[in-house]
């Protein structure tokens, strides 16, 4: 019992160690970072957001990716954005 205990011990400091010196994001600040650049996609692409088709966000280092894909007229588009931490706000940035 103690070397289990142990085992998750040492699991569970690996894992807050990992996240924590190598993403700067958490779960719920990458949504927060996707709904930001989502959310300024719909406002500064406004033609193009009747045609929104999805997008994926991924962590990159200490930022957070964000890409939105649209289909218009057969072209399909993609609108990129990079995201930050800045004390406690999360702001995005077209590429």
């Amino acid at each position: 019992m103690k070397k289990n205990l142990s085992l998750l011990v040492a699991a569970f400091a690996f894992v807050a160690y990992s996240q924590s010196a190598w993403a700067a994001f958490s779960i719920d600040e990458l949504h927060t970072a996707t709904k930001t650049a989502v959310d300024m996609f719909k406002k500064d692409q406004a033609e193009h957001a009747a045609h929104f088709t999805g997008y994926k966000s991924w962590l990159s280092g200490e930022e957070a990716k964000v890409k939105v894909y649209v289909s218009h007229d057969g072209m399909t588009m993609d609108f990129n954005y990079l995201c930050h931490k800045h004390d406690a706000a999360i702001e995005c940035h077209a590429q």
